[in-house]
């Protein structure tokens, strides 16, 4: 099911269904900014790999980090002009690959079923 979804995303113009979640949290984070470590713990996703999304998010333009060196962590990052609304524009690609793949695996009260015990998980 994952490739297939990234492969979906891949033609709306993101490498990695991670690269939205990223893109989103950024952009909400409005003119201050989020810093790396705050990223790390809203994804659940690893430092390394952040890391190493990040750096390829920045070199499509689509977000910069500050200049300060206090650490990879302790660095903020903002949305560019070109980031800015991406995930927007993503959003039809996804959730049309997220049908595709489920639509046929869980009926509808199912689908409501799964989403209330996911919402139970986030912090």
């Amino acid at each position: 099911m994952a490739p297939r979804i990234s492969r979906a995303l891949k033609g709306a113009g993101i490498e990695d269904p991670v690269w939205y979640e990223i893109l989103l949290e950024v952009e909400k984070a409005g003119a201050e900014g989020i810093r790396m470590a705050e990223l790390e713990s809203r994804l659940f996703v690893a430092q390394y790999a952040l890391s190493r999304h990040v750096a390829r998010i920045e070199a499509a333009g689509f977000v910069r980090r500050d200049g300060q060196e206090e650490g990879r962590r302790g660095r903020t990052l903002f949305i560019t002009g070109k980031g800015l609304g991406l995930h927007d524009s993503i959003w039809p690609a996804y959730v049309e690959a997220i049908q595709s793949e489920l639509r046929h695996r869980l009926s509808t009260d199912e689908a409501y079923a799964l989403c209330r015990l996911l919402i139970r998980l986030y912090p």
